[in-house]
C-alpha cells in the first residue's frame, strides 16, 4: 500500500506545475501524433488512387469536383484549428508570464539563447491539458451547450467512422480514429469522406453480412453512456471525478472501432451500403442537450441573449465549436453528394 501512496505522490509531483513533465510529454506527443498521423492517411490517399481508383474505368472515378470540395473543406478546418489552437497557446503562455512575472516577449537577440528555456519553464510550469478541458466545461454555463454539442456531434462522427468503416473496408480506420482524438472531428471527417470517394464503390444491391451481436448494440451502449455523461461533466469540474470522466467520453469515442479490431466486422442484416452521417447517438444527445437547455433557460439559470453570446467564448471553445461548423456542413454536403449519385446511378440503370 506504501508503494501505491509513494507512486501516486511521484506522479502528482511531475503531472503538476513546476514539475509537469507528463503534461509536457503528452503535449510533445499530441504535436508528433497529429503530424505523423496526418502524413499517414494523406499518403494513404496517394496510395489508394495508385492501388484502386486508376485502375477503375474512367465512368467508376469519382468526380474531381467531389474531392476539391471535401479537399477545401480539410484545408478549411485545419487552418480555422491551426489559428484557434496558437490563440489558446498565446492564452496559456501570456497567463504563465503574468503569474510568474517571466517578461513574455522576445528581443532577436535573446531568441537563440533565451527562447526555449523559456518555453520549457512554461510548458512544465502550466497545466495546459487541464486548462483546456475546464475551458471547454466552461463551468456548467451557457457556453457549456454549444461544446457539449460539439462533443455529441464528434461522438456521431466517430460512430460513423465505425459504421461506413468497417463497410467499405477503410485501410487504417484507427488512424481515422486517433486523429479525430488529438485533433478537433472536422479535418480528419475530410480526409474520411476523400478516402471513401477514392474506394472503390460499393454495390447498390443489398447484401448479406456475417451475422455478429457485438456491432448491434455499439449504437445503444454509445447512446446510454454518453448522454448522461455530457450532462454531468460539468458538475464534476471541482472534483476529483472530473479528469477521469472526460477520459472516459473519449474512451467511448473509441468503442466503434472495436468490432473490427476484434474481427466482428460486418452487420448482422441485409441492407444497402451506408451513406447516412447523422448517427442515432448524436441525434439523441443532441436532442437531450436541446432539452436541457430549454430546462435550464425556464428555471432562470441560463438567458437567451447568455446562450447566444456565450458561443465560442475562450480560445478553446472556439476551437472546438467552429470546428463542429465545419463538420456539420461537411456531413450535409456528404449527404448531398450521396443523394446525387445515387440518383446518378438509378438514371443510368433505367
Amino acid at each position: 500500500m506504501a508503494s501505491v501512496d509513494s507512486l501516486l505522490s511521484l506522479l502528482s509531483t511531475y503531472s503538476n506545475p513546476p514539475k509537469n513533465y507528463v503534461g509536457t510529454f503528452l503535449f510533445i506527443s499530441y504535436i508528433v501524433s497529429a503530424l505523423e498521423l496526418t502524413s499517414l492517411l494523406t499518403g494513404q490517399l496517394f496510395m489508394i488512387y495508385e492501388k484502386w481508383t486508376s485502375k477503375q474505368p474512367q465512368s467508376l472515378h469519382p468526380s474531381p469536383q467531389h474531392i476539391l470540395l471535401f479537399a477545401s473543406l480539410a484545408v478549411l478546418s485545419f487552418s480555422l484549428l491551426s489559428y484557434n489552437m496558437l490563440a489558446v497557446l498565446f492564452t496559456s503562455y501570456i497567463n504563465w508570464c503574468d503569474r510568474t512575472g517571466v517578461k513574455a516577449g522576445f528581443a532577436f537577440s535573446e531568441i537563440s539563447s533565451d527562447l526555449m528555456p523559456k518555453l520549457w519553464a512554461w510548458t512544465t510550469g502550466s497545466t495546459l491539458f487541464e486548462d483546456f478541458a475546464r475551458d471547454l466545461v466552461a463551468d456548467g454555463r451557457e457556453g457549456w451547450f454549444w461544446t457539449g454539442s460539439a462533443l455529441a456531434f464528434t461522438l456521431g462522427i466517430c460512430e460513423t467512422f465505425g459504421r461506413i468503416g468497417t463497410e467499405r473496408n477503410v485501410p487504417h480506420l484507427w488512424a481515422y480514429f486517433l486523429l479525430g482524438q488529438i485533433l478537433p472531428i472536422s479535418f480528419t471527417q475530410n480526409l474520411f469522406y476523400i478516402t471513401l470517394l477514392l474506394l472503390p464503390r460499393p454495390s447498390p444491391e443489398l447484401k448479406s453480412y456475417t451475422t455478429t451481436s457485438l456491432p448491434t448494440i455499439i449504437t445503444p451502449i454509445l447512446t446510454l453512456l454518453s448522454t448522461p455523461l455530457l450532462i454531468l461533466l460539468p458538475s464534476t469540474l471541482s472534483t476529483p471525478w472530473f479528469l477521469p470522466l472526460a477520459l472516459l467520453l473519449r474512451i467511448l469515442m473509441l468503442v466503434p472501432l472495436l468490432p473490427q479490431l476484434i474481427g466482428l466486422h460486418r452487420y448482422s442484416v441485409k441492407s444497402k451500403p451506408s451513406r447516412n452521417t447523422f448517427s442515432t447517438p448524436m441525434l439523441v444527445v443532441l436532442g437531450v442537450f436541446a432539452v436541457h437547455a430549454g430546462w435550464k433557460i425556464a428555471r432562470g439559470e441560463w438567458s437567451l441573449q447568455g446562450l447566444w453570446e456565450s458561443r465560442g467564448e475562450t480560445p478553446a471553445a472556439r476551437a472546438v465549436v467552429w470546428d463542429a461548423g465545419v463538420g456539420v456542413v461537411s456531413a450535409g454536403l456528404w449527404w448531398v453528394v450521396g443523394v446525387v449519385k445515387e440518383a446518378g446511378e438509378e438514371r443510368k440503370r433505367r
